[in-house]
């Protein structure tokens, strides 16, 4: 992320020697089609604290009251993975949210294709832990899957706030339920944030992009 690309030369390291680039996602998410026609929230991720898989279901809580046919879907496994189940039983919601476990790469992109937005709570863990920028963020925009997220590391330099997608502070849950609604509730906005969110990656995050330019380094690193 740009983010480390300033922490690395905070620590003196040169600029010369610093390279932005990020990792993209499987070109097979670009053939995805979401249909858009489900009121249907996907997380996916590992449930751990930097990705605050809870926050989400605080959020999304607060979001259901407004629109209670509203779903969330959350792939992944990890350690606060029964603690979101317990989370979700207390919130009383547990019937809106199905906790899916790790799924096949297939298995996920079905999901992409039957969701409405992409969800994400990412944030700074206790421990100073944070993202550099989240394959799976890529993945849902190649998919032309509008990201709901945060303002924290790399994500911000991916999706662009009302442009591809929708970002609020971390912490602040009841932003990103705002954010939720605005997007369960109108199905243009989504889709035209999809769209703007697939052809972004396309220019400027490809997987070859990303390979291209490891091979011109290393190349160069040769050449000396």
């Amino acid at each position: 992320s740009k983010l480390m690309c300033n922490m690395l030369l905070e620590l003196g390291c040169p600029n010369e020697k610093i390279v932005y680039s990020c990792c993209g996602p499987n070109s097979k998410f670009f053939a995805l089609h979401p249909l858009y026609d489900k009121p249907v929230a996907l997380f996916v991720g590992r449930f751990v604290e930097k990705k605050a898989p809870y926050i989400a279901l605080f959020a999304f809580s607060i979001a259901l009251k407004k629109i209670p046919d509203a779903k969330l879907r959350m792939v992944g496994d990890g350690e606060l993975f029964s603690v979101c189940i317990e989370i979700a039983k207390a919130l009383k919601i547990e019937k809106s949210v199905t906790f899916l476990g790790s799924l096949t790469h297939d298995e996920m992109m079905m999901e992409m294709n039957s969701a409405l937005f992409f969800v994400q709570h990412s944030k700074t863990s206790s421990d100073g832990d944070m993202e550099g920028t989240p394959v799976a963020i890529l993945e849902a925009q190649a998919a032309s899957l509008p990201v709901i997220s945060t303002y924290h590391a790399g994500i911000p330099d991916v999706v662009i706030h009302n442009e591809t997608g929708l970002l609020c502070e971390e912490g602040d849950i009841d932003e990103m339920a705002n954010n939720m609604i605005k997007l369960f509730e109108n199905t243009e906005f989504c889709k035209q944030l999809g769209k703007n969110a697939r052809e972004r990656v396309m220019q400027h995050f490809t997987l070859e992009q990303h390979i291209d330019l490891l091979q011109k380094l290393l190349n160069d690193s040769v050449e000396r």
